[in-house]
């Protein structure tokens, strides 16, 4: 109901309206600090911020930790620090030690490792000799899948062959996976973890003699424990270390560069669960391998630095930004009797679902949305609107509820869940909806009914 009343609401006087076009990104340079290749960047939930561990610079694989910003690279200390490497991979460990965890690479000797580390803050700490655990190798993939655990698939070994092997790491054990499909043997190929559909993702790599490049797409999907081949009717040319990305912020996997035999690439491409679809940024870092990206949770964006042009390392450092931005602003609080705020889950983009969440709630059944296009009026009426003379007081009505939608709380009763259906019509960019909560609370006042904060809503072109 929510979205056809959207719709009427927006574009009554449309009697056509034109369809999303192309994605609106760009890459923006914004830092020259730090040149190295075959390192790894992850968001750490300790120190909330980027960090880069490892890689080879101009002088071989490293050991050093840097934080990110926002603007520019930091170095710091850290105790317990583990041997310089490169070809390791690093995602989030959330249980049973928060922080980071790193698996594997190539040492300054050669030799591949099977080493597990978690960096807890400043503090590293050894997995130890966890049996069973996979095998020594570099140049493998891993993704986290927060809470519950890590993906790691292939690599290459201590001679230099490929791996097809898929291992689970959960609350700090390995496991072997035996799926009844098994990708081919790869290196050098990305893996990353899409949270809106719970699936991993896998694109490309080196694989053995038979199928030397790659350009394959994999999901792994936790729930059957299986990998399926996508059949997309457009895939990247074939390719190995490149990067793959979840952008959270627009909720797609992005890929960017990597090798074709001797060449370097500088393409960008985004998978959005059935297709592939290569962007045309006005602006894109220079060609490249062996980066590493990820997505700040601090400054919302993604990050892409370093790696290699095949003539020398890369010291750049680059985010994606929108140019139809998403927005979403708090512009009133709640009854100043009733702490009931307003959240949301995701941003608003058209041709998605906004999710809005009203809580904490007071043991109800059900919130009802207010969904308007104005904060200043509501017909004739001057908003904010005072509801002191309907029993309601100090709440006002703030937005102009030309939707009003209904929705059912969980088992808890503590909270709402509504979905505005925003409609895939390119007019619809750039404008405004208002949106508000009416929640009843017998306690709070004569009436038995509170307003909660509210929130202005941009929508954006992704």
């Amino acid at each position: 109901m929510s979205s056809l009343r959207f719709a009427i609401l927006t574009a009554a006087a449309a009697t056509s309206l034109p369809l999303l076009g192309n994605a609106q990104i760009n890459w923006r340079k914004i830092d020259a600090s730090l040149s190295r290749a075959d390192h790894a960047i992850v968001y750490d939930p300790v120190l909330r911020r980027l960090i880069l561990f490892g890689g080879r610079d101009a002088k071989g694989p490293t050991n050093d930790l840097f934080r990110w910003d926002g603007k520019t690279w930091t170095a710091f200390a850290s105790y317990g620090v583990p041997a310089g490497r490169s070809g390791h991979t690093m995602t989030t460990s959330e249980y049973p030690f928060q922080g980071v965890l790193v698996f594997g690479g190539r040492l300054s000797n050669g030799r591949v490792t099977d080493e597990g580390w978690v960096l807890d803050g400043y503090y590293w700490r050894t997995l130890g000799p966890v049996v069973p655990r996979p095998a020594p190798r570099a140049d493998h993939a891993m993704a986290s899948r927060g809470q519950v655990g890590a993906l790691l698939f292939g690599g290459l070994d201590g001679k230099g062959n490929a791996l097809d092997d898929t291992w689970f790491y959960n609350a700090g054990k390995w496991a072997r996976l035996s799926p009844k499909t098994v990708p081919p043997a790869r290196s050098h190929h990305a893996l990353v973890y899409d949270r809106v559909r719970d699936r991993f993702v896998m694109f490309g790599g080196f694989g053995r003699a038979s199928a030397p490049l790659l350009n394959d797409t994999w999901e792994w999907d936790e729930k059957t424990k299986d990998w399926t081949l996508q059949k997309p009717a457009v895939s990247p040319p074939p390719r190995g270390r490149h990067v793959l990305v979840y952008d959270e912020y627009r909720e797609r996997v992005l890929l960017f560069g990597g090798q074709i035999g001797q060449a370097t690439l500088s393409d960008t491409w985004e998978w959005d669960g059935t297709n592939w679809k290569r962007l045309n940024p006005s602006t894109a870092p220079a060609r490249r391998m062996d980066h590493a990206a990820a997505f700040d949770r601090f400054t919302s964006t993604l990050i892409l630095s370093g790696g290699d042009s095949g003539s020398g390392l890369q010291g750049d450092t680059f985010d994606v930004y929108s140019l139809a931005p998403a927005v979403v602003k708090p512009f009133h609080g709640p009854c100043t009797t009733s702490p009931l705020f307003t959240l949301y889950n995701n941003w608003p983009w058209a041709g998605s679902d906004w999710e809005v969440v009203f809580a904490p709630l007071q043991n109800v059944k059900f919130a009802v949305l207010l969904l308007g296009v104005s904060r200043t009026r509501w017909g004739n009426i001057p908003l904010p609107l005072s509801l002191n003379g309907l029993g309601m007081r100090r709440c006002w009505l703030v937005v102009s509820p030309e939707s009003i939608t209904v929705w059912p709380t969980g088992s808890s009763g503590t909270a709402a869940l509504c979905r505005v259906s925003i409609p895939a019509h390119a007019s619809l960019v750039g404008k405004s909806i208002y949106c508000q909560g009416l929640v009843p609370e017998p306690n709070a006042n004569p009436a038995g009914w509170v307003t909660s904060g509210a929130l202005q809503a941009q929508i954006g072109l992704r």
